[in-house]
């Protein structure tokens, strides 16, 4: 994952000791973790760091890297508008290079990001996801494409509405699939095909009996 950004080990080593406080320390010591954490929020890079350690991080536990990703979804709900963009490219990054980690709970929670920022945003923030998300529909790589189809479902039930024309593309896609060996990979496309059908879009017409 190519970048101009690169962290300091030594903040590295604070923020995974503290993520590591979260994951296994009484509830009163949580609450404290977390606000120390939330404290961390207005500072320009620590999405970055989030980013990091949930993508590159693979000698961590995946219960320590699934909450570096959900801290990063919270900061996304709060803070995405105001990131500035050299940030928000190194997070774009992050995601779509984690997609296809090895852990499913990692890519549930990269799916869980990236369909936040939709949320967000929009498309017209992110316009390469949908190409990437298409391309990594059919490959071979079964945690890529199962990573992809999570996220692709996501955006399919909280923001179908962004979709537009490319209903077109992700519709034939989808019925495809419908028939994929893979149990996981059918339910992922029903389940699309089901959220565009309960959203009414229009462009999702032309694929109805």
């Amino acid at each position: 994952m190519a970048s101009a950004w690169s962290p300091s080990l030594e903040a590295v080593e604070q923020l995974l000791r503290m993520i590591r406080d979260c994951t296994s320390a009484d509830n009163r010591m949580h609450r404290q973790v977390l606000q120390q954490l939330s404290s961390f929020n207005t500072h320009p890079d620590y999405c970055n760091y989030l980013a990091y350690v949930m993508a590159t991080m693979l000698s961590e536990t995946d219960d320590v890297r699934q909450l570096a990703g959900l801290l990063l979804k919270n900061n996304v709900r709060d803070f995405f508008v105001g990131w500035p963009p050299e940030t928000k490219a190194y997070v774009k990054a992050a995601l779509l290079h984690s997609i296809g980690d090895s852990c499913r709970m990692i890519r549930v929670t990269v799916g869980t990001v990236i369909t936040t920022i939709v949320t967000v945003g929009g498309l017209g923030e992110w316009p390469e996801l949908l190409p990437s998300l298409i391309e990594r529909v059919d490959s071979q790589h079964a945690e890529s494409q199962e990573g992809a189809f999570d996220a692709l479902f996501k955006i399919c039930e909280d923001s179908a509405e962004f979709l537009g024309e490319c209903i077109s593309i992700l519709a034939p896609k989808f019925l495809q699939h419908c028939q994929d060996p893979s149990e996981a990979i059918r339910k992922y496309a029903l389940g699309s095909l089901n959220q565009l059908l309960r959203a009414q879009v229009a462009e999702f017409r032309p694929f109805l009996p």
